[in-house]
C-alpha cells in the first residue's frame, strides 16, 4: 500500500486492469470494486439455488406421477396416458372386448366397436345383414338395396309398384306422378272440378278450390262478399272478413258504434275502453 491505496496485481483480475505490473486503486475505486465483487456472488449464488430448486422440484414432481400416467399439458398434476383409466390413485389398462379399439378419449367407456359391430352389453356382436341389403357409411346398421324396403328390421322385402307409380328417389318407397295421387295402394286419377286446383295430397279430395270460391256439394261455388269487406282466404268465416271499423251481423259489415272512452280493438272488429275504464254493457265506466 502507498499513500493509502492498495496494491493491485495482475493475479487478481476484478481489480487489475493489466497483468504488466502493480497498479494502486484508490479508496472509492477500491469500494467499488468490492461492490461489484458482492453483486457477481450473489448471483452466481441465486442461479445456484434456483437450479438446485426447480430441479428437485422437477424431480419431485416426477416422482409422485405414477404408472403409465403423465404430467398434464395444462395446469398441474399428472393424466392417464391414452388406453388407461384413472383407478384408485392409479391409471389400469382399458380392457377392449374383441372386435373392439381404444377410442384414446379420456372419457365414456374408453372404446367402440369395429366397423360391421354393434355393441351388446360389454361385448362387440357382428351386424347380420339380411339379403339384398348392404353395410351403410356409419357401419353400425344395414339399409335396403334400392326397390326393397324392410320389413320389421329383419328382413328387405320387394317393392310391388302399383300402376303409373314409381321409385323415390331414396329408392324405399313408390310415389305417383301428375296428376296422380298416392291413396293406400294405388295411384287414382283426381278429377278437379271447375274453378278448383288439385293438391296431389293422399289424404282429403285431392283438389281445393281457387282464391274467390268455396266448396260446396262437391263443387267450387263463388264467394258471394257484402259491403265493405274483403276476401280472407280462410273457409271457416265464409271466405270473407270485414274491414277495420266493421263487424259481421246477418252476413252482413255494420259499422261500430264505439261509446265514450273506448277505441277499436286490435283485430279492428269490436271495440275495448281505455285505460283505466271497464266495459259495462255497451258502456265504458270508470273504475
Amino acid at each position: 500500500m502507498i499513500n493509502g491505496a492498495v496494491d493491485c496485481y495482475s493475479s487478481d483480475p476484478l481489480s487489475c486492469s493489466n497483468n504488466k505490473g502493480p497498479n494502486i486503486l484508490s479508496p472509492k475505486e477500491l469500494a467499488t470494486t468490492n461492490i461489484k465483487r458482492l453483486r457477481t456472488l450473489f448471483l452466481i449464488g441465486f442461479i445456484t439455488i434456483c437450479l438446485f430448486g426447480v430441479s428437485g422440484a422437477s424431480v419431485t414432481a416426477q416422482s409422485s406421477i405414477p404408472k403409465n400416467a403423465q404430467p398434464k399439458s395444462y395446469g398441474t398434476g399428472w393424466e392417464c396416458k391414452p388406453g388407461f383409466r384413472e383407478n384408485n390413485g392409479g391409471c389400469s389398462a382399458i380392457i377392449a372386448p374383441q372386435n373392439a379399439y381404444l377410442t384414446g378419449r379420456s372419457y365414456g367407456q374408453g372404446w367402440e366397436c369395429k366397423r360391421g359391430f354393434e355393441e351388446d352389453g360389454n361385448i362387440c356382436e357382428e351386424i347380420i345383414i339380411p339379403e339384398n341389403a348392404f353395410l351403410d357409411a356409419s357401419g353400425y346398421q344395414w339399409r335396403c338395396d334400392r326397390g326393397f324396403q324392410s320389413d320389421n328390421n329383419q328382413s328387405c322385402k320387394p317393392i310391388t309398384l302399383p300402376e303409373n307409380a314409381h321409385l323415390t328417389d331414396r329408392g324405399n318407397d313408390w310415389e305417383c306422378p301428375k296428376p296422380f295421387r298416392k291413396r293406400k295402394n294405388t295411384c287414382d286419377t283426381v278429377i278437379v272440378p271447375q274453378n278448383a286446383y288439385q293438391t296431389y295430397s293422399s289424404f282429403g279430395r285431392g283438389w281445393k278450390c281457387s282464391r274467390g270460391f268455396r266448396e260446396a256439394n262437391g263443387k267450387c261455388t263463388p264467394i258471394e262478399i257484402p259491403e265493405h269487406a274483403f276476401l280472407s282466404g280462410n273457409t271457416h268465416d265464409g271466405g270473407w272478413k270485414c274491414i277495420r271499423g266493421y263487424q259481421t251481423e246477418n252476413n252482413n259489415c255494420v259499422k261500430i258504434i264505439v261509446p265514450e272512452n273506448a277505441h277499436i280493438s286490435r283485430s279492428g272488429n269490436s271495440w275495448d275502453c281505455n285505460r283505466s275504464f271497464r266495459k259495462e254493457a255497451e258502456t265504458c265506466v270508470l273504475n
